[in-house]
């Protein structure tokens, strides 16, 4: 069901995956494990798309770099790190569900059974939870798909010891020809709900074999250092900030593989840092940083603070003119003011338009410091 062939990643001089090769069949349990750097995060954001290959990567017969709003939907993703996203647990979970075609109820069933009460925390912030409980959250959200598979980096990381029982078993309940892929340090966790290791070392596979042929100095690697990403937890994320790459990793994972500008799913596409749903083109906004990652935006302004944040002020950026049919540089565009936009920072690009991107920008995190 996935198969990986001749991947090759690097991030500037540094090599994170090189000539990376192999296939996983219905029904396998798979770990990858290797030491600090050894390019197991990379492997699996390569797998869920966010990370521009050399290659290829085929989920369910799909490419992922072709056709991954296809190739995806079959797969659901459990992160180790929570974004730190200021919506309401009942609008995740609501947005969640909508998106994956399931019951609200699906997410409700499975978080109780890891032993959240939703019930009790479904008007708190997303971003204020516990660790623990945003663990048991984006476990149970990922589980309620039901896809045929399921991607876990450090899955339990955060979990109590009655919640990791119960993981355990909901893994064990899937369908027999389902895929697990792991990410995890947890020697009991690959011998358990593994029968196969995948281990990296310098970018490469180094060992690919049954699970009782993996010893416990294999295994107790820690994760690797994390790389300027752009998805990250980190810093204060205002409003519904990262809700559609959440909820909507599927979309995101399919605009990701391109260097320049690419047509966003209209409609459908949720913007990274509002979470509103791209409709309206005058004021769209993408960008694409260092790492391969690219987000969307209904909103210049949303895009404006969402660099801001996240400490992108080097990542590629653009517009659309709508008069055009194009997208163009952001940093080259004009900008008219008093503009009904989106979300209402006012600023939209306009080619007799006075302001600069900078002073555009400067504008614009006044005016959202002012709404703080």
């Amino acid at each position: 069901m996935i198969t990986v062939a001749q991947v090759c990643k690097a991030f500037g001089p540094v090599v994170a995956l090189e000539g990376v090769s192999f296939e996983i069949g219905a029904g396998e349990r798979v770990a990858f494990v290797g030491a600090n750097g050894s390019g197991k995060t990379t492997l699996l954001r390569a797998i869920l798309g966010l990370v521009r290959v050399e290659g290829r990567v085929i989920v369910a017969g799909v490419d992922v770099a072709r056709s991954p709003e296809i190739a995806l939907r079959s797969l659901a993703y459990i992160p180790q790190i929570a974004p730190p996203i200021e919506a309401p647990v009942s609008e995740v979970i609501r947005a969640h569900a909508a998106l994956r075609g399931r019951p609200v109820s699906a997410t409700y069933d499975r978080a109780a059974r890891l032993g959240l009460a939703l019930e009790a925390s479904r008007a708190k912030r997303f971003r204020d939870l516990s660790g623990g409980m945003k663990q048991k959250l984006l476990a149970a959200m990922a589980l309620a798909t039901e896809a045929p598979i399921l991607v876990c980096d450090e899955p339990t990381a955060n979990l109590d010891g009655q919640a990791r029982v119960s993981f355990f078993e909901q893994l064990a309940e899937r369908p027999k020809d389902a895929v697990l892929v792991l990410c995890s340090h947890r020697v009991e966790e690959v011998r358990t709900l593994v029968d196969r290791v995948i281990e990296l070392g310098d970018g490469r596979v180094v060992r690919d074999g049954p699970t009782a042929d993996v010893g416990d100095e294999r295994c107790e690697s820690q994760r690797e250092p994390a790389r300027p990403r752009a998805v990250r937890s980190g810093g204060t994320v205002t409003r519904r900030s990262l809700l559609g790459a959440l909820v909507a990793g599927v979309v995101l994972a399919a605009c990701t593989t391109a260097d320049g500008p690419v047509e966003p799913f209209w409609g459908k596409q949720a913007c990274a840092h509002c979470a509103m749903v791209l409709s309206d083109r005058r004021f769209a906004a993408q960008v694409l940083s260092s790492a391969g990652d690219r987000f969307f935006f209904d909103d210049p302004g949303c895009m404006v603070v969402f660099l801001e944040e996240r400490g992108l002020g080097s990542a590629q950026a653009w517009v659309h003119d709508a008069g055009a049919g194009r997208w163009i540089d952001a940093r080259g565009a004009r900008y008219a003011g008093g503009a009904m936009t989106p979300m209402d920072f006012g600023y939209g690009p306009n080619r007799a338009g006075k302001f600069s991107w900078s002073e555009m920008s400067a504008r614009v995190l006044v005016k959202e410091k002012e709404v703080r």
